[in-house]
C-alpha cells in the first residue's frame, strides 16, 4: 500500500512538471499609453461651436471621445447637471489625426458648458478637458 502511494505521488509530480505551457516566468502584457487629448481649440461661429482636437493613445484599438454638456446656471454662472452629448467609439483613424467636431448651439439665450475626454477600445478613460463655454450669437439680447 505504501509503495503504491509513493509511485502514485511520483507519477503525479512528473505529470505536473512535464505539463504543457511555457517554461519561463510570465511577462506582463505591453500596455499602451492611456488615451489623451493632445490639443484642443474651440471657436463659436454664429450658432455653431467648432472643436479642433488631436487624440493619442489607445493602442491597437484606436481612440474615441466623449463630450458632455451642461447648461450654465445664470445665478451662479456655473455648469449645472452634466449629460452625455456625444460619444464616438474608438477608431484607429482618430489616433493623431486632427478631428473637427461641429456642435449646434440653437437655443438662443442658453449658455452651455462642454467638456471632452478621450476613451480607448478597452474602456480606459482620459482626463476631462477644461470647461468650454459657448452660446449662440443669434437671438442674444444685447
Amino acid at each position: 500500500m505504501r509503495k503504491r502511494a509513493i509511485v502514485l505521488t511520483a507519477v503525479v509530480t512528473l505529470l505536473a512538471l512535464a505539463g504543457c505551457g511555457r517554461k519561463e516566468p510570465p511577462v506582463p502584457m505591453a500596455v499602451s499609453a492611456p488615451p489623451t487629448i493632445v490639443s484642443i481649440k474651440h471657436d463659436v461661429h454664429v450658432n455653431t461651436l467648432e472643436l479642433d482636437m488631436v487624440l493619442t493613445g489607445g493602442g491597437e484599438g484606436g481612440v474615441g471621445y466623449q463630450i458632455d454638456r451642461a447648461p450654465i446656471d445664470p445665478y451662479c454662472n456655473c455648469p449645472g447637471f452634466w449629460r452625455r452629448y456625444r460619444e464616438v467609439p474608438a477608431q484607429r483613424a482618430l489616433v493623431g489625426a486632427n478631428t473637427k467636431v461641429l456642435i449646434d448651439l440653437r437655443g438662443g439665450t442658453i449658455a452651455y458648458a462642454f467638456r471632452i475626454r478621450a476613451v480607448d477600445a478597452i474602456g480606459r478613460l482620459g482626463p476631462w478637458s477644461g470647461i468650454i463655454r459657448a452660446r449662440s450669437s443669434l437671438n442674444v439680447p444685447e
